[in-house]
């Protein structure tokens, strides 16, 4: 699933993760979609890091993310979907 964008100061930010990054696992869940990709984020927990596996500009990476207490975490979450609809949205795909 590939990200359009990512939030300033987020866990993601910080996990060094960028927009067009294509997260090809989050922990142990494989993600070729959005579904598998939401469902993996539920799987997480506060403050436990887990790593993230990507492909950018066709290299395959793994990184460590650290979701954070509270809504910080569904931020990081919302931000991905929103940002993802929006473009579609706009550029009439689904």
């Amino acid at each position: 699933m590939k990200l359009d964008g990512v939030r300033s100061g987020s866990p993601a930010e910080r996990a060094g993760l960028k927009a067009g990054d294509l997260v090809t696992r989050l922990g142990k869940t494989p993600v070729k979609n959005v579904y598998d990709y939401t469902y993996a984020l539920g799987e997480l927990r506060a403050n436990e890091e887990v790593e993230i596996a990507i492909r950018r500009d066709g290299r395959e990476m793994t990184l460590k993310i650290t979701p954070e207490n509270g809504n910080r975490v569904w931020c990081w979450v919302l931000n991905y979907i929103t940002e993802t609809q929006t473009v579609s949205s706009k550029t009439g795909s689904t």
